[in-house]
């Protein structure tokens, strides 16, 4: 399973990079290989490991679809990611991911010579929260100019960090 795991992100890194979309083909039908394997060498079990793994890896993406961080190519990604290797693995790939891109979008700051501007806004933001107790600014920042960048970037290596340590 971990072969097609491998061939699945590839193929979906290499789709989301060139065309800013990861097809729901590809998803779909890593996603009922996942299932599939799992059913039939571990029958009801393997199938519900599967099954929890495909609705985590959907609802912990979820949330990042629905605050617009992410798009919904890289909720179904997950999805089949959970499908194929559980709901562990999946959640272990997301916090990795999630480190990845803070990491590569810090990068991106510096080599764009945005720190200052970016830290002051948070900075602006987060008084307003605090101590104004005002949610206004957070609305204000959905119009603002995003950095962005294919999740795919900071997905490969998070997967690929997960991976390398549920050998350990």
């Amino acid at each position: 399973m971990v072969l097609l795991l491998f061939i699945f992100i590839l193929l979906a890194f290499i789709s989301d990079v060139k065309r800013s979309l990861i097809p729901n083909v590809l998803t779909g039908s890593a996603a009922a290989a996942g299932v599939v394997y799992h059913s039939v060498f571990d029958r009801w079990d393997g199938f519900l490991y599967s099954m929890i793994g495909l609705i985590a890896g959907f609802l912990l993406l979820l949330i990042l679809y629905l605050f617009r961080a992410i798009g919904a190519g890289d909720v179904k990604l997950f999805a089949a990611v959970g499908a194929m290797m559980g709901a562990g693995f999946v959640w272990q790939s997301m916090m990795y991911s999630l480190v990845y891109a803070g990491l590569i979008g810090f990068l991106l700051l510096i080599f764009r010579k945005k720190v200052s501007e970016t830290v002051g806004k948070m900075a602006g933001w987060l008084f307003s929260i605090i101590a104004l107790k005002s949610f206004s600014m957070i609305k204000n920042a959905k119009e603002q100019e995003l950095m962005q960048f294919p999740f795919m970037y900071a997905v490969a290596p998070g997967i690929m960090t997960a991976w390398y340590y549920s050998l350990l």
